[in-house]
């Protein structure tokens, strides 16, 4: 969860308690990983940090938890992100993203983010 995400569970820890929530998180590295092992192993440690670990934390249930791709833009990184990040595009290129600007990548899988929607508004409607 991002600082302002924290910010929303904590102000509004009780009302979220008797909700049911869905999180999601846009985890640039998520579909740029190539090797297979490598990559699911990648995916559920943020799985684990991001989303599952976080639900008890602030007693949430969960009703649908999300993982998706990102979009990289290293043109708007500080100079040390993009030093930091730049070992990564490489393996972005190699996973078949190609930039959809100038040295932006977006590696997000509309389909798999529209069937998780699609699913959640099925489980909220029943």
């Amino acid at each position: 969860m991002d600082q302002g995400a924290r910010k929303v569970s904590k102000k509004f820890q009780k009302e979220l308690t008797r909700k049911k929530v869905a999180l999601f998180v846009c985890f640039r590295s998520a579909h740029a990983i190539t090797e297979e092992e490598e990559k699911s192993e990648t995916i559920g440690k943020a799985r684990r940090k991001y989303l599952e670990e976080k639900a008890p934390r602030y007693n949430l249930h969960l009703m649908a938890l999300g993982l998706f791709g990102g979009v990289w833009d290293f043109k708007n990184m500080s100079w040390w992100s993009k030093k930091t990040m730049e070992a990564e595009r490489p393996k972005i290129e190699a996973a078949c993203f190609k930039e959809t600007k100038p040295r932006v990548y977006d590696t997000r899988d509309w389909n798999s983010i529209r069937s998780w929607a699609k699913k959640l508004a099925k489980k909220v409607r029943s």
